[in-house]
């Protein structure tokens, strides 16, 4: 017989060693979802505009928001683009911001300011708005 599966001691330390390993895990898995609190979020919205000089009253009045919920702009009304691969029509525009974290633009996104904001642009754009977590 092997001595592996008999030995009673031997059994105690590789259970031991399995909680451990599990403590471990938890602890990393715990630390991880701290850290994802404090990492950036991007906001990524691909506009295509029906109604661009009526679509400008909704970009400005979401500009002034945007910073009193902690948010920048990283790209927006980009004055030179390149289609490197596919189709883009010219009336599809992007527009990215960076937010201290996920919960602050949600916080924004989900705000009573910006709910008003966003009737502004009804009718005169259609909008895909992604949330993605970064560093």
């Amino acid at each position: 017989m092997d001595v592996w599966y008999n030995d009673k001691s031997h059994c105690r330390l590789v259970i031991m060693i399995y909680r451990l390993c599990v403590k471990s895990q938890d602890k990393i898995s715990v630390f991880n979802q701290q850290a994802r609190v404090f990492m950036s979020a991007y906001m990524l919205i691909i506009a295509e505009l029906d109604d661009p000089k009526g679509f400008r009253d909704y970009a400005i009045a979401a500009a002034q928001l945007i910073g009193k919920f902690g948010g920048e702009y990283i790209i927006r009304g980009a004055l030179e683009v390149v289609t490197l691969e596919g189709e883009w029509p010219e009336e599809k525009k992007i527009v990215m911001s960076k937010w201290p974290s996920m919960a602050a633009a949600q916080e924004f996104w989900n705000s009573p300011e910006y709910a008003e904001v966003k009737k502004l642009r009804l009718g005169k754009a259609r909008v895909t708005v992604r949330l993605l977590d970064g560093i």
